[in-house]
């Protein structure tokens, strides 16, 4: 009877678990046939205002239901119900970019309100499902809620100057970076507090992490919404120090805490593919004039910008983890960027490829020295013994002077 009431209760809560995904789904769903931006309609706000309500009200129905889960010892439940809370959390003020784009009165206000119910729901949640978010990460929730609600007006007041409108969401974009790579100082923070489970159902380190992590993650949707609302026709390169930053704090966590170390890497290769991918991108045309020449151009190259970027912030990692590798790392760039830079010249030149010759020349010469010294030197195998005469027998090692011992 015991093992039957156990197997129906887990029947039971797995389909509770179904139903909570299928309603967070459906939610997201009615919030983007309501507002459906692909057939906007200037002045026409009273579909957001319904999707505005419903966010709010269902981000306090899932916040009284995770402190009900964690009353009945629901842990997993209450993490789901938390996780999705913060989700809607960032999810409104993307709903709020569609009220700026289509009748910017009042939206100002709703944004203020909407910081201000964010951050009472950020201080609750920790109480109330029990993971005691800590100050460091408090304020960083602070700071990107409000970068949240602040891109949107601030672009949307742009939307007469073109050219200033491109140029802060460049700034925007980076700024957004700088943000995340704040966070490799709380690295060390969270190292010092240490990498364990604290006693209390919610107290695993990394829980308080998954707040300023999500909020993030959207704030880079944000950025999309932004780009799509107001017409702001941005490159994709411009979103590289943003991934590249995201991939530091995840190597930087992962080598930190000793876990997740191969899937920190996998985000850093991801942020450095799409890197990569998008430094094809021109310099978009409505940035300005002064942007695009001289000294300048530098600051908005598709590839320089980041490459130093995550030159340095691989420095501040070595320096951090004490991790002499890391560093060695950050001279990467700058290296491949000289070679390719000096093999251009050097190809173009008219007699490069005869001086190119005699540097392979060298170059294999030096392969070659390299090799044997290693091989005699600190190889796996050591020097080679010169080969044995098979008609003599073989030696035990304990005769001297012809007399066995």
């Amino acid at each position: 009877m015991i093992a039957s009431t156990d197997v129906s209760g887990r029947i039971a809560h797995r389909c509770a678990g179904v139903l909570y995904w299928s309603s967070l789904l459906l939610l997201l769903a009615a919030a983007w046939v309501l507002i459906d931006p692909f057939q906007r309609r200037c002045g026409e706000t009273v579909q957001i205002y319904i999707t505005l309500a419903g966010f709010e009200v269902y981000v306090w129905l899932l916040l009284m239901l995770g402190r009900w889960q964690i009353n009945k010892t629901l842990i997993g439940h209450a993490a789901r119900s938390g996780l999705f809370a913060v989700v809607l959390t960032g999810l409104l003020f993307i709903a709020l970019t569609e009220l700026h784009a289509a009748r910017a009165t009042g939206a100002g206000w709703l944004s203020v309100l909407a910081v201000g119910l964010s951050m009472v729901r950020i201080v609750l949640a920790s109480r109330w499902l029990g993971f005691r978010l800590p100050a460091p990460l408090l304020a960083s929730c602070g700071a990107w809620v409000l970068v949240l609600a602040a891109t949107t007006p601030i672009l949307r007041g742009l939307a007469d100057h073109r050219s200033a409108q491109h140029a802060v969401a460049y700034l925007i974009c980076w700024f957004v970076a700088l943000l995340v790579a704040a966070h490799v100082p709380l690295i060390g923070w969270q190292a010092r507090r240490g990498f364990r489970h604290r006693g209390w159902p919610m107290g695993r380190w990394w829980v308080p992490w998954l707040l300023p992590g999500v909020l993030a993650a959207v704030m880079i949707l944000q950025l999309y919404a932004v780009e799509y609302g107001l017409f702001v026709d941005c490159a994709q390169w411009y979103f590289s120090p943003i991934f590249l930053a995201v991939g530091m704090v995840a190597v930087g966590l992962g080598h930190a805490s000793g876990k997740r170390v191969p899937e920190a890497w996998m985000v850093m290769a991801l942020a450095v593919v799409h890197a990569a991918t998008a430094s094809g991108d021109p310099v978009p045309d409505d940035l300005p004039e002064t942007w695009r020449t001289g000294a300048a151009a530098c600051l908005v190259d598709p590839v320089r910008p980041s490459a130093v970027f995550a030159s340095v912030m691989l420095v501040g990692l070595g320096l951090l983890l004490r991790r002499g590798w890391l560093i060695s790392l950050a001279f990467v760039a700058p290296a491949v960027s000289a070679a390719t830079q000096t093999g251009q010249a050097v190809w173009t030149w008219r007699h490069g490829k005869g001086f190119a010759m005699l540097i392979g020349a060298f170059a294999l010469l030096g392969a070659g020295v390299a090799i044997q010294w290693w091989q005699e030197h600190r190889g796996r195998w050591g020097p080679i013994a010169p080969p044995s005469d098979p008609l003599d027998p073989p030696t035990t090692g304990f005769e001297s002077d012809g007399v066995e011992v």
